[in-house]
Parts: structure tokens; sequence; C-alpha cells
């Protein structure tokens, strides 16, 4: 039977840390902001280095913060506005990516995002997108020019170490990356857009009656998913069949931002 804890984002509160573990069986991983822990079969915590950049950034496409593959093999962080993987067995680190570039006086920067690990730990999504243009208190110089890039989504085969450019538009916002290849998420936000899947190919398929629905998480065959909905200044949670559309709340209605972030275990 499935079970919904609420506030285990990317951003983990202190009091959910144990439930919030990558990897079974061996050596777990769990994130805490830009703060990687390793946890032994014995309970044994400790940091993991790694040479991350002191600034991060989230946002609906993806995030900089480092992120733990399901199955605790591989950590994806962004160095230098690139993904490299932290190899859990040898403890070493590689380079995936060779799109970063960063401000220069004239032109903006290109950032890789991380999006979404497969549940399988074999694929990886990751976002390039340009860095911001407009220039705050830049007085006589104007803003920055965004640099000529394919920008888009892209899937790494970890296995394969190959890159591919992925069937989905630029502004999608996801909320997972299945092991078959398909992608769940919102088109244009959450707000007023019902959930989408996208196949490998570019497909889209609209899930029925799912409007409203935000901070989506999806189970690991892609059949369902828990969401929060905010609807007048109220809050509750929800689990969705993706198939049918068909919907079961699993709280009461709360206050504005009382039920947030759902995650199925």
């Amino acid at each position: 039977m499935d079970r919904v804890i609420f506030g285990c984002p990317s951003r983990i509160p202190l009091f959910l840390f144990s439930v919030c573990l990558f990897g079974f069986g061996q050596d777990r991983f769990a994130s805490f902001e830009h703060t990687v822990f390793r946890v032994s079969p014995t309970n044994q915590i400790s940091v993991v280095s790694l040479p991350l950049e002191p600034h991060w950034t989230e946002e609906l496409r993806g995030s900089t913060l480092p992120s733990p593959a399901p199955d605790g093999s591989y950590v994806a962080f962004i160095r230098g506005h690139d993904l490299w993987l932290y190899d859990a067995t040898s403890e070493g680190s590689a380079r995936v990516t060779h799109a970063g570039r960063p401000y220069t006086q004239a032109l903006a920067s290109v950032e890789t995002l991380i999006s979404a690990w497969s549940p399988d730990s074999r694929r990886l999504l990751l976002a390039v997108v340009p860095g911001a243009t407009e220039c705050v208190d830049c007085e006589g110089r104007g803003d920055w020019t965004t640099r000529q890039y394919d920008y888009g989504y892209y899937i790494y085969d970890v296995g394969a170490r190959t890159l591919r450019k992925a069937n989905l538009d630029i502004d999608f916002e996801v909320a997972a990356l299945l092991e078959d290849g398909r992608v769940v998420g919102f088109a244009r936000g959450c707000r007023d857009q019902p959930i989408k899947i996208v196949s490998p190919t570019g497909k889209v398929t609209a899930v029925p009656g799912s409007l409203n629905l935000c901070q989506l998480d999806v189970s690991k065959d892609g059949s369902s998913a828990v969401a929060a909905v905010f609807q007048s200044r109220s809050s509750s949670i929800v689990k969705i069949d993706l198939i049918t559309g068909e919907s079961t709340r699993l709280t009461p209605v709360g206050a504005e931002s009382e039920f947030q972030f759902p995650k199925l275990s």
C-alpha cells in the first residue's frame, strides 16, 4: 500500500531526513539544499565532498542542487554550469556536459539544470537554458545578449554515456521521467494546465480532470500521482489516477499552504 508524506522536496526538513533517502541495502544518500549526506547500512552519516558552486538555482525546469540517483549509485551535481556525476562506488566524479558558459561583459550564461532521474537510475533528464539577460543597476552598458545554443531538455543515458535531445518544449514543467521514457508534467505551469504525459516521440496526452494540481509526485510505474491542490486560499492533498483522471482527496481542506509537497514512499 502506498504511503504519502508531506514536505519532502529537494529541501527536506530535518525531521524528515530519514524518509528521503536514496538507495537501499547499501550506502544511501540524502540531500539537504547543497549538502549531500552518505548513510551507511549501520547508519553512520558522513558528508559527501562535492566541488559545488557557492550558489544554487531552482526553477520550474530544474535545479542546480545535487540530486542522488534513486538506487544510490550516483549523485548528479552542477559544476561550472555543467552536469557532473559522482560515482558512489569509486567516489570519483566525471563531467557529462560541455554546454555551460559563464557570464561575460556582453553575453549571458548558459546554464544546466537537473530535472529528474528515471526510477531505475538509468537515465537523467536535464535542461540547458539561457541565463537571465536583464542587468539590474547596470547603467551605461545595457543588458546581456543570449548566447547561441540548442537550448532545451536532454536525456543522458548513464550506462551508454550518451546524450540526446528530448522531445519536450523548453517551458515544460517536469514532474517525472518514467522508465519507458515518458515524461509527466505541465505545459506552462501547473495552475491552469492539466497534467500532460509526453512520449519519447513527442506525443502529448492530457490527463482528464487534472486542473489546479501542483507539486506533483508520480509513482514509479506512472499510473498515479499525488499532488497539492491550491484553491481560494485553501490547500489539500489528492491522489490522482493518471489514466482515468479520477482523484481521491487524502487530507481535509486546510488553510492556504497548510498541505503541500506530498511524496509517495
